[in-house]
C-alpha cells in the first residue's frame, strides 16, 4: 500500500464522519491539513478559509452564523 493511497483513505474517512456529524445535527465541520502551521485558527477566524482546509455544513455556506 502507497502512501498516497493511505492519506486518500484517510481524508475519505474524515469527510465521511464530517458529513455524517452534519447530518445528525452538527452545524459545520472544518477538516484542516495538520502539516499547514496554524491553519486551523486561519481556517476558524477568517471569512473564506484557508488552502488545504474544507469546511462542511449542513447549511448553506452564508446561511451559517457564529455561535
Amino acid at each position: 500500500m502507497s502512501v498516497p493511497y493511505r492519506m486518500a483513505a484517510a481524508a475519505a474517512a474524515a469527510a465521511a464522519a464530517a458529513a455524517a456529524a452534519a447530518a445528525a445535527g452538527v452545524k459545520r465541520a472544518h477538516l484542516v491539513d495538520a502539516r499547514l502551521d496554524g491553519g486551523l485558527l486561519l481556517e476558524l477566524y477568517s471569512r473564506d478559509g484557508v488552502e488545504g482546509a474544507t469546511m462542511i455544513s449542513a447549511d448553506f455556506y452564508e446561511g451559517v452564523g457564529a455561535d
